[in-house]
């Protein structure tokens, strides 16, 4: 039996970082983009909001409690770098991603999403303008998973 376990174990870590591996070395990176207005929509009718964490990070906090261990909202977090970001005066013509989508490939591959997609999300700021920022997902909630092996004897 507990050899059972740690083959199981192994071939699902194999799985993972194989198609981690797998997807980065074909550039198989699969370009997302998502708009995220909290200035235009109504605070009770919002879906996520803006966190500051720290001076050199912030993230955008969805309020989806719909990945693994479903007790924390989802968060992306990108970090502060002004003189690197991408300011537009209007809306870029871009192919947006609906929520529906988003939630649905974020709980479906939740710790692989970023070796799988590379998520841009377009903030709409005040006066009309427009940020892009290269996120990644926290995956905070995920790594208080434990895995705890012990062996029990008979004592007959």
């Amino acid at each position: 039996m507990n050899n059972l376990i740690k083959m199981m174990l192994f071939i699902v870590l194999t799985g993972i970082f194989s198609a981690k591996s797998s997807s980065a070395q074909s550039g198989g990176l699969k370009t997302l983009y998502f708009l995220a207005d909290t200035i235009n929509v109504a605070k009770e009718n919002r879906i996520l909001r803006i966190v500051p964490e720290g001076q050199k990070f912030a993230s955008y906090e969805f309020f989806c409690k719909c990945m693994p261990l479903y007790k924390e909202y989802v968060n992306f977090y990108y970090k502060k770098e002004p003189e690197k970001k991408d300011f537009f005066d209007k809306k870029p013509a871009l192919k947006y991603i609906s929520w529906q989508e988003l939630s649905d490939l974020f709980a479906k591959h939740a710790n692989r999403f970023d070796g799988l997609y590379e998520l841009y999300i377009v903030e709409v700021l005040p006066n009309g303008k427009f940020m892009k920022n290269k996120v990644t997902l926290g995956l905070q909630h995920i790594k208080n998973i434990i895995i705890d092996e012990r062996v029990i004897k008979d004592k007959n």
